[in-house]
């Protein structure tokens, strides 16, 4: 069973440059423990019946990885790809109050950097139906009806452009839904 483990960690190594050197040099390597994080909470590695110390334990390093990822004003392709990936894993396993907390924070981390989160989203196409759902969230939870508009308004176009017709409608269908 270790070695799986092992060989999934490599996985998300491997998978989308999570770890990567960024452009202008700096490290911004996942460690192999952050990496088990978040494999951890997609796959319920260290679940052992209802013990609910380890499943604080395993939540409060979750919400550590997020809030160090979330500390940087601007995140490069590399950590993108981390943060959307959190998202995916906080949809997935309805982890209700990191999914309060995402929804707050995305279309401020998007309107701060789109072009990079397009991208992202256009690398891994899997991510892209969840991230676009938590848009939809933000507005539900900390927006209205109008600002949902506005942002459509603004950025449907860009959508469109960097992610290509097929995955812009996916996208846009998600934010428009409820």
């Amino acid at each position: 069973m270790r070695f799986l483990i092992r060989l999934a960690i490599i996985g998300m190594w491997a998978f989308g440059g999570l770890s990567v050197v960024s452009a202008d040099s700096a490290d911004v390597r996942l460690t192999e423990k952050e990496a088990y994080i978040l494999l951890d909470n997609l796959l319920g590695l260290s679940a052992v019946g209802n013990d609910k110390s380890a499943d604080l334990q395993r939540y409060k390093r979750w919400a550590d990885l997020h809030d160090k990822l979330m500390e940087q004003n601007q995140l490069n392709l590399a950590q993108m790809k981390v943060y959307l990936l959190i998202v995916f894993i906080a949809e997935e396993k309805t982890k209700v109050h990191s999914m309060e907390e995402i929804a707050e924070e995305i279309i401020p981390l998007f309107k701060r950097q789109p072009t990079v989160m397009l991208q992202a989203m256009k690398e891994l196409p899997f991510l892209l139906p969840r991230a676009c759902s938590q848009f939809s969230a933000h507005f539900e939870l900390f927006g209205s009806g109008r600002d949902k508009q506005q942002f459509l308004t603004s950025y449907e176009k860009m959508i469109t452009d960097k992610l290509g017709k097929e995955h812009a409608t996916v996208c846009l269908t998600q934010i428009r839904a409820s």
